[in-house]
């Protein structure tokens, strides 16, 4: 597979708030990447200091205010909505501190990975059934919405052009609250699961990303999953 040139690689972080831990992941993406960074506002109300902050400290580098209401759904199609000729999007939260460098190739699905399905937030089962029920996908959730699929953690992954093509044409009705927002992590794990067409290819990896959700507390991810897929015809 064809390795991605930084200069074909968007990445995409949805932020609300702007506080250290922001600061933290932009600083830890642009050591490993010089690639365009659109950072997408989530109607902040404070801490706005810390967006001049790294406008001046970092190049290539773009903050739209966009008043974003739907979370990391609303961030990552709003971008790629304005860029969509990048080969790949790294989409992350604001919480992802990069351990390392990932080395992107085309066709390749990048997540951090969580079996479980629905067992870990059953009250989300209804609200995802809601988003999904007149989408594409709902004949495959049918099929997985028992069992331990796979969960798409922190909302967080990085696809080519065309699969994040695919998944703002097959996922249709974005999170308006926290609760469907969190049944997004299940949502999204079943359109790669779908879309991939094969879940035994999925492999565990060496721990290359962390959550830093407080300032002072890093915690690891375990797993890091590169999931390789064809796409589809």
């Amino acid at each position: 597979m064809v390795a991605v040139d930084e200069n074909d690689l968007l990445i995409i972080v949805v932020c609300k708030n702007p506080n250290k831990v922001f600061s933290n992941c932009i600083r830890s993406l642009r050591k490993f990447y010089n690639s365009k960074i659109l950072v997408v506002d989530s109607d902040s109300d404070k801490n706005l200091e810390v967006y001049k902050d790294i406008l001046e400290k970092y190049k290539n580098l773009e903050i739209d205010m966009v008043q974003n209401k739907n979370w990391e759904y609303g961030a990552y199609k709003y971008g790629f909505e304005k860029y969509p000729n990048y080969k790949m999007y790294l989409c992350l939260q604001e919480s992802i501190i990069l351990k390392r460098k990932i080395k992107l190739k085309e066709k390749n699905i990048y997540l951090i990975p969580h079996i479980s399905g629905w067992r870990a937030y059953r009250v989300g089962q209804t609200i995802g059934f809601n988003l999904i029920k007149e989408t594409k996908l709902f004949d495959y959730y049918q099929k997985r919405y028992r069992t331990r699929f796979m969960v798409c953690a922190h909302n967080s992954f990085i696809v080519d052009n065309k699969t994040i093509s695919e998944l703002f044409n097959t996922l249709t009705f974005p999170p308006s609250n926290k609760l469907e927002e969190m049944a997004y992590e299940r949502i999204f794990g079943l359109f790669f699961e779908e879309y991939s067409g094969n879940i035994s290819s999925i492999k565990d990896g060496k721990c290359i990303m962390a959550t830093n959700r407080k300032s002072k507390d890093i915690i690891d991810i375990k797993w890091w999953i590169k999931k390789i897929h064809q796409n589809k015809a």
